[in-house]
């Protein structure tokens, strides 16, 4: 038994060793398996690392992209072919004027007013088709009642899962096309004033229509009180008449007054919580302007156009610009004026001159004929009626070349202390002779003395065309009663003829420049109209008293004192 136990444990120790080698080479495979999952484990942890950074890369990437899209300054849209929002940016909301929560999924046609939405539908369908980028400009207005003009750019994207759709961008350019706008508006009113022919009735309602041109939908214009309106487009002429141009009338109002009270351009608009008419959705806001003419506000402008607060300085600059040109235009307006009035007092001097020159001419003549004719006292009465005459020419000589002086201004007279009665006798003396060629009576009766203050050369040119016309519409065998008294602080003097009188209606016209009661009897209808005026710049008065075939009275009232501070030279207007 032992030795058959010794056999069995001999074999069980030549096993061992095989164990062991056996053992030795599993563990040596399970060493090597251990490393290479140990390198394997340390190249994947490496490679997460690399992963790691490249994700946070990626996203640092993705963040610095949407912040950059989300805060361009340029609006960024993603649109399908047919317009509807995909995406947009915070640039793209406030040029919309709407969140992107309100617009996404909607089409930009009904998001905001293009004026053009086909053509802008054809931009997005020939972008795709030709796989091109175009380039356009369009315009539009937002739900704020906002005029945007902008420079579009449309890019198809070609690949991907949004090919077929389209990157827009919106460049906003409506200051430089409000300022493109103002220009040309500025050219063509501008040219149109100067067609506005200078003094023509119609000259405000030529300006207004000067107004509503371009960018302007329409003009207000006041002057001196007076106002005319003039609208761009035919559906605003047809809608503003009636109680919409009162109603308007009355919205801009407080606008206008402003604009004259701070001599400067006042903006005005409807205002959101009034109930507006369809028509305000049109005419939603208005710049007023003062107009200035010789250094006075003598007006306004209004020009109704549309401006947001980042286009108001432009309206501003508009409108006082052309405020400025419609100006001028007034200004040079009164200045033709003053040139035609002061071409009429020329005109009319040159009259007053040729009237009483050829009637004291007549005069002189015909008492030098009979004086030369009858000898004796008639020739030394004719010779003192010359004489006399003769002084007062050189009296009006003097005054009109002072007139000329003072190119054609306002006749002028210097009044004097003096007696009326010798010039009242002159007058008659000068009328004498043709008064007795016609066996015309005339009766004088006034006071030895007349004191007051009166030029008396003037007031014997007054005299002397009282007497001519008396003379001349008195028939044969008449009477000529020349009076004059005090009484209080006035001197009254009148000239009563017994010819056949003023017709119905003629008292009222007698004093007009140029009007002549009978044609066929000479004269230029001058003589009474001049007396008038030079009456009334002595402080007086004058008129007529007729009745049909029983003659007329002239009358003439001058006050017989003038206050020592009226010191100044008094003047009498002789423009019609």
């Amino acid at each position: 038994m032992s030795a058959a136990g010794d056999g069995e444990g001999q074999e069980g120790l030549g096993a061992q060793p095989a164990e062991l080698a056996a053992l030795r080479s599993s563990l040596t495979q399970s060493d090597q398996l251990l490393h290479e999952l140990r390198v394997h484990q340390i190249e994947l942890e490496i490679q997460n690392r690399a992963l790691v950074e490249v994700q946070h890369q990626l996203e640092s990437s993705r963040e610095r992209y949407v912040q950059l899209f989300e805060s361009a300054p340029i609006a960024y849209l993603r649109l399908e072919v047919d317009g509807r929002i995909i995406e947009l940016n915070v640039a793209a909301e406030r040029l919309l004027g709407q969140e992107r929560t309100a617009v996404l999924g909607r089409r930009l046609q009904t998001v905001v007013g293009l004026s053009d939405p086909i053509a802008f539908r054809n931009v997005l369908h020939r972008s795709i088709e030709q796989e091109c980028e175009i380039r356009t400009e369009m315009s539009f207005r937002t739900t704020a009642q906002q005029n945007v003009t902008a420079d579009v750019i449309v890019l198809p994207m070609l690949k991907g899962s949004e090919a077929g759709q389209l990157r827009v961008a919106f460049h906003d350019v409506t200051a430089r096309a409000t300022a493109e706008h103002n220009l040309r508006f500025l050219s063509q009113a501008g040219a149109r004033l100067t067609r506005i022919p200078l003094g023509a009735p119609q000259m405000l309602d030529e300006i207004a229509a000067a107004g509503a041109l371009g960018s302007v939908d329409g003009c207000w214009v006041e002057v001196d009180g007076v106002e005319s309106a003039a609208w761009r487009t035919e559906p605003l002429r047809r809608r503003l008449v009636g109680e919409a141009l009162q109603v308007l009338r009355l919205h801009i109002a407080p606008t206008i007054r402003e604009a004259t009270a701070r001599v400067a351009s006042v903006p005005g608009g409807w205002k959101d919580d009034q109930k507006a008419p369809p028509l305000w959705t049109v005419v939603r806001s208005w710049m007023s302007a003062p107009l200035l003419v010789q250094g006075k506000v003598r007006g306004t402008i209004t020009l109704f156009q549309e401006f947001s607060p980042e286009t108001e300085e432009a309206a501003i600059a508009l409108t006082e610009e052309f405020a400025r040109r419609v100006s001028t235009l007034l200004d040079n307006d009164v200045l033709l004026r003053r040139a035609e009035e002061a071409s009429r007092a020329r005109d009319e001097m040159l009259a007053v001159l040729a009237h009483d020159l050829s009637n004291a001419l007549f005069s002189f003549r015909l008492h030098t004929q009979r004086g030369l004719s009858r000898g004796g006292e008639h020739a030394v009465r004719a010779l003192g009626a010359v004489a006399r005459g003769s002084q007062w020419l050189l009296g009006l000589v003097k005054t009109v070349l002072d007139l000329a002086g003072t190119e054609g201004g306002p006749l002028k007279v210097q009044p004097q202390p003096g007696d009326l009665s010798p010039v009242l006798e002159s007058a008659c003396e000068l009328q004498q002779l043709d008064a007795d060629e016609r066996r015309v009576h005339v009766e004088r009766t006034w006071p030895d003395q007349l004191t007051l203050k009166f030029d008396q050369e003037r007031i014997l040119q007054v005299l002397f065309n009282l007497m001519n016309n008396a003379v001349k519409f008195t028939p044969v065998d008449g009477c000529i009663v020349v009076g004059a008294s005090q009484e209080g602080g006035h001197v009254h003097i009148w000239v009563q003829d017994s010819g056949k009188g003023l017709g119905p209606g003629q008292s009222d016209r007698v004093f007009e420049r140029g009007w002549q009661a009978d044609p066929k009897a000479g004269g230029k209808g001058l003589g009474l109209y001049i007396s008038r005026r030079i009456v009334e710049a002595h402080g007086g008065k004058m008129w007529v008293e007729s009745t049909p075939g029983r003659g007329s009275t002239f009358h003439v009232v001058l006050p017989s004192a003038v206050a020592e501070t009226a010191s100044r030279q008094d003047e009498a207007a002789v423009s019609p």
